[in-house]
């Protein structure tokens, strides 16, 4: 009974496996959540573990445990398999935490959020404004910016953003 939960299981893993690798462009997932308290936790929950990949993990663990303690005291055995159970339900929890962790979210930066930020002059314009190159949200992105003193920046220079003043944006 143990080789055939744990056979069944091990077959139904590889399969939705290998179903989320070749149609991971695909949403074809399908499940019924029930939000009681209203609030929102970042996109995982237990509702996640508690689900068809985390009953399936947990018996995967479950029944090859007590498929290969099977000659020795039941009792020990259905522990110990309870505890593998419960350690592949954790390991899917990091999975998950890991996978979230490496959601890229954007978070505007602009305004006060650049000073101090370094920039590279790249042209002077009629106006005496300079556009500037600074990384902004990981990518590199072009500023107007301008300087109140009588220094001339140059080309390439790398200058800091200073400040930001309505709307304009300050370089030293």
């Amino acid at each position: 009974m143990y080789f055939t939960l744990a056979l069944f299981c091990t077959i139904l893993f590889i399969v939705q496996f290998v179903i989320s690798i070749i149609f991971s462009d695909i949403d074809i997932d399908g499940d019924a959540d029930i939000d009681v308290d209203g609030g929102d936790t970042g996109g995982f929950s237990m509702s996640d573990l508690v689900s068809f990949k985390g009953l399936i993990h947990f018996f995967i663990g479950f029944s090859w445990t007590m498929w290969f303690c099977r000659e020795s005291n039941q009792f020990l055995a259905a522990c110990i398999a309870v505890g593998v159970g419960a350690i592949f339900v954790v390991v899917l929890a990091l999975v998950y935490w890991g996978a979230l962790k490496l959601k890229n979210e954007i978070r505007p930066e602009e305004g006060t959020d650049l000073i101090g930020r370094e920039a590279e002059v790249y042209l002077k314009n009629s106006d005496g404004s300079y556009l500037v190159y600074t990384r902004i949200n990981g990518s590199k992105r072009e500023l107007k910016a301008y300087y109140e003193g009588e220094k001339e920046f140059q080309t390439g220079s790398i200058v800091r953003i200073s400040s930001f003043n309505n709307g304009k944006y300050y370089i030293y």
